[in-house]
């Protein structure tokens, strides 16, 4: 019951929109089209150094979503042809 009371509360209180949820939103797609490709090129160069392990995984945690954040929002989002290409609507 305490579980079902959280959700409950939870929805209550926390289902508003705001911008970087639209924001979010749209991203959602083509972060997932893009993720893999990334994270496989930048960990090809990480792999070979000779960091410890949770260093690596750190560093590839923030260079791979800043770069797709990065491609995102300059490549994809202000073009109607290539959201087209990652299945979005256009603007």
């Amino acid at each position: 019951m305490w579980v079902l009371a959280c959700l409950g509360y939870g929805k209550m209180y926390l289902n508003r929109g705001s911008r970087l949820l639209a924001y979010a939103n749209t991203a959602v797609y083509p972060f997932y089209i893009l993720h893999q490709t990334v994270v496989v090129i930048i960990s090809f160069y990480v792999v070979g150094t000779k960091d410890e392990v949770s260093l690596k995984f750190g560093f590839l945690l923030m260079v791979c979503f800043i770069i797709i954040l990065l491609i995102y929002h300059l490549f994809i989002r202000p073009y109607n042809a290539i959201r087209f290409l990652f299945g979005m609507k256009p603007k």
